[in-house]
């Protein structure tokens, strides 16, 4: 299976880089977070019921929704919120809350667990 989302940690910044139908999907190539504004990392199956309500996307402001598949911008009770994910069980919650970002949340589908490990380790750090 070849990962159209993509992650990195370049420098002292999160990067997302969305391929092929994704990026079609979701109106965006590719989302770029300084990682001092993020707060917390966490995989969508390790939230609690309320934190996942508080993720739940409520309106699509451009983007892609079909069943669990969501691509793009969308509300949810903590603000704006972008997703990338076909499977919210397979994904990890960024909480982007310390500075001027566009989006609170970002949640993103992810096969390499390295690349979450890495910004974890990088967010203790900072």
């Amino acid at each position: 299976m070849i990962d159209m989302v993509k992650m990195e940690v370049k420098g002292e910044n999160l990067i997302i880089r969305l391929e092929g139908v994704e990026e079609i999907a979701a109106f965006k190539g590719s989302l770029e977070i300084p990682i001092n504004c993020i707060e917390r990392v966490v995989y969508f199956k390790d939230l609690d019921d309320t934190e996942k309500e508080q993720i739940h996307p409520r309106l699509r402001v451009g983007g892609t929704s079909i069943g669990e598949i969501l691509y793009g911008r969308f509300t949810t009770p903590l603000g704006l919120a972008f997703f990338a994910t076909k499977k919210l069980e397979r994904s990890v919650v960024i909480y982007v809350t310390r500075c001027s970002f566009p989006y609170k949340v970002v949640v993103v589908e992810v096969s390499d667990s390295e690349i979450v490990r890495e910004l974890e380790e990088k967010l203790k750090r900072d």
